[in-house]
């Protein structure tokens, strides 16, 4: 899931979870989470203000969004994944109503 942000934005954690990964990999900053059921949380392009082994509570600051996911465009990577059985869709875990915007 791509979250429009603006870059120099906090980014916080969706859950209670251990930092498992926070750096580059393969030219990219982020942040991976994982909770306690083994479902992990990537953040990207996130600078981190966290260390792998850190302890994080739901809505603990995590890092700063950079921006730039796609070529000219700022946003936020979002990805969860339930071990082997594959990727999760984030909305449900958000209990968010989606809601569509315009195309500008």
């Amino acid at each position: 899931m791509d979250i429009r942000v603006t870059p120099g934005e906090t980014v916080y954690a969706a859950t209670d979870a251990t930092v498992l990964f926070a750096g580059e990999l393969a030219g990219r900053p982020l942040v991976s989470l994982q909770d306690s059921s083994g479902r992990r949380y990537t953040y990207e392009p996130v600078e981190p203000s966290v260390k792998v082994g850190d302890e994080v509570f739901r809505a603990d600051a995590i890092g700063t969004a950079l921006g730039g996911h796609f070529a000219g465009d700022d946003r936020l990577h979002f990805g969860v994944k339930d071990g082997p059985e594959g990727y999760v869709d984030p909305l449900k875990l958000l209990g968010g109503r989606i809601r569509l915007w315009p195309i500008k």
